[in-house]
């Protein structure tokens, strides 16, 4: 479900490249385990694991709407909740320095 069907396939397409990943894709739950434990090209390990965390939570609550309720949104709608996600939690601590730069970073490849 997280990494292989085609809704969560195309969410991370247009995730990672918001994460600096481009041409890069997640075949196995060994390659996200590894990514998450040593991100590729100095990016935040914190904002890695932040966008990982809300895509699980979106793809859930997605996949609990198409089971019990007959509801589905399409991927685009799905991302753009994932985005307004990360970005809240990370404006929400804008006072702690660290979250500044996850913030500037997460805009970086916008």
């Amino acid at each position: 479900l997280f990494l292989q069907c085609s809704v969560s396939t195309q969410v991370w397409s247009q995730l990672l490249p918001r994460l600096g990943q481009t041409g890069f894709t997640l075949n196995s739950w060994q390659d996200l385990m590894q990514w998450l434990l040593s991100p590729p090209h100095g990016l935040s390990r914190t904002l890695n694991r932040l966008a990982v965390q809300a895509l699980i939570s979106i793809l859930w609550r997605e996949r609990n709407g198409r089971i019990h309720n007959g509801t589905t949104q399409p991927p685009s709608v799905l991302f753009k909740s994932l985005d307004r996600q990360i970005r809240d939690t990370l404006l929400a601590r804008l006072s702690h320095g660290r979250c500044q730069g996850l913030l500037s970073l997460w805009f970086q490849y916008e």
